[in-house]
């Protein structure tokens, strides 16, 4: 009997080498864990950019030459047709016919399908900071009020909403210089809404609001309902740092959590 030196391997070993030789294939053909998804469609257009984004929603920006701060802010839901970007801040009877500058992530929150933001816009005489929360679902706005307490224009850190449209939010002052004259109002937070030391607010809006038809006495558009209420102040406030957790918010003062519920 001639012998080719072949080695006859246990029953074992071959079931375990071709378990082996199967995950290794599966291995080379499935896509990585961390490749991005490859999306398509009117929620995803070219050259855009995502903000945040949820299995219901996005929020992303694309490059606008005309702007200001050369991007534009949209949103859009996924499961309704037709789906299309709609920019933030277009709210009718809320700003002048100036543009509307939206404040980038922590200041935007995605819930359901509800978007939670704010906004710096300006027309001819004044400017305004607002917050807002637009219904994707109906197209409808279900809040829209000053984001700071007395109307003025102020810079907006962080901000969270819940499913049944409840907002909050960190505000910090405006920037004013010796000839009086405010910041950028162009929804940036620098130079002093970046981290702590200036005189910033937790603020918390419950139940609906819309701006009214006039002006107050300081020319700021008048605001009609809603619920406004100050969680916290300070100069030790992380005016990044808002969180929301299911009912509960956090957000960090000096060495310290603080909590409330929205």
């Amino acid at each position: 009997m001639v012998s080719f030196g072949l080695r006859v391997l246990p029953a074992s070993r071959l079931s375990k080498l071709a378990a082996l030789t199967v995950v290794l294939a599966l291995s080379l053909t499935a896509p990585s864990p961390t490749a991005a998804p490859r999306h398509r469609g009117p929620c995803f257009p070219a050259h855009s950019r995502t903000l945040i984004q949820t299995k219901r929603a996005r929020v992303f920006r694309v490059p606008d030459r005309n702007s200001a701060v050369s991007f534009d802010t949209l949103s859009c839901a996924f499961t309704f047709k037709p789906a299309r970007g709609s920019p933030l801040g277009r709210v009718d009877g809320m700003f002048g016919p100036g543009e509307a500058y939206v404040f980038q992530p922590p200041a935007l929150s995605l819930a359901g399908f509800l978007v939670g933001y704010a906004v710096d816009s300006c027309d001819a005489v004044s400017c305004i900071t607002a917050v807002a929360v637009d219904n994707l679902r109906t197209g409808n706005t279900m809040l829209v009020r000053p984001a700071g307490v007395n109307g003025i224009p102020v810079k907006v850190g962080s901000l969270r909403i819940d499913v049944g449209g409840h907002v909050a939010w960190i505000i910090c002052p405006e920037p004013v210089y010796a000839n009086g004259a405010t910041g950028n109002i162009y929804g940036g937070r620098a130079p002093d809404c970046l981290r702590p030391g200036a005189q910033d607010k937790v603020l918390k809006s419950t139940g609906g609001g819309h701006f009214g038809n006039g002006n107050d006495a300081n020319g700021m558009p008048t605001f009609v309902g809603g619920n406004l209420s100050v969680l916290d102040r300070g100069r030790q406030i992380d005016p990044l740092s808002l969180r929301l957790r299911g009912e509960r918010l956090s957000w960090i003062s000096g060495r310290h959590h603080r909590h409330a519920r929205l």
